[in-house]
């Protein structure tokens, strides 16, 4: 008499092809993984994103390379540091830099954990490449430049508030006129360091700035400022 199993239950793999399965599913996974012994930089795993991140075989990376291999910001004094702080919180998170084989150099994001297996202890490293968020970083950074570039050469006043109406920006125009530092400007608030003969002015364009805020609308009010 035979029997089946027909209950649908998934079957457990025995140890040498769960090891298959799992090196299979961690080569599906997008992000470069590389795993240490100890506290030895070399490498004893690599998963598949990780040679197609950096060009290398991953016989060349569990042959003998390691951290120092392809980041260059990491020094053995810096590694000697890195240890314990990631033994003691379990994870970190920081940026570097990794060189690829054919010398680029690639900015990414390392989530570094550590474990133990066996009686020994393992260091896990995940590795994202930040290339794409860099350069939308530059290009944000370029367009803040180029609007405060434009702001300031404007022979208009331009000022931005927060709801609390404090000075968040301030620009020449508007320095001119109060004849003070940017630093004491935008140290107060709406209405501060203007003539008393402002005082008019400054009520209209508050109840003006205030609605804006409450509705969500732009406004255009004609006043004038001694």
């Amino acid at each position: 008499m035979s029997h089946h199993d027909v209950s649908g239950a998934p079957s457990i793999p025995e140890a040498p092809e769960q090891l298959s399965l799992l090196s299979c599913a961690l080569d599906q996974i997008g992000e470069a993984i590389f795993l240490m012994e100890g506290e030895s930089p070399s490498f004893i795993y690599v998963n598949g994103a990780a040679t197609a991140h950096l060009g290398y075989s991953r016989e060349e990376l569990t042959g003998g390379m390691g951290v120092f291999d392809i980041d260059p910001d990491m020094t053995e004094e810096l590694w000697q540091e890195l240890l314990p702080r990631v033994r003691a919180q379990r994870r970190v998170q920081h940026e570097t830099t990794h060189r690829t084989a054919d010398g680029r150099l690639v900015p990414v994001e390392i989530s570094a954990s550590v474990f133990q297996h066996g009686g020994r202890w393992y260091n896990l490293a995940v590795a994202r490449d930040i290339s794409e968020r860099r350069e939308v970083e530059r290009a944000l950074r370029a367009s803040e430049e180029a609007y405060r570039t434009l702001v300031d050469n404007t022979p208009d006043m331009i000022i931005r508030w927060d709801r609390s109406l404090k000075r968040l920006l301030v620009n020449n125009g508007f320095l001119r006129m109060l004849g003070q530092s940017r630093e004491a400007i935008l140290a107060g608030r709406y209405g501060e360091g203007h003539p008393a003969d402002n005082l008019p002015a400054l009520a209209e364009t508050r109840r003006a700035i205030e609605r804006v805020f409450a509705l969500g609308e732009s406004e255009v009010l004609d006043t004038a400022f001694v």
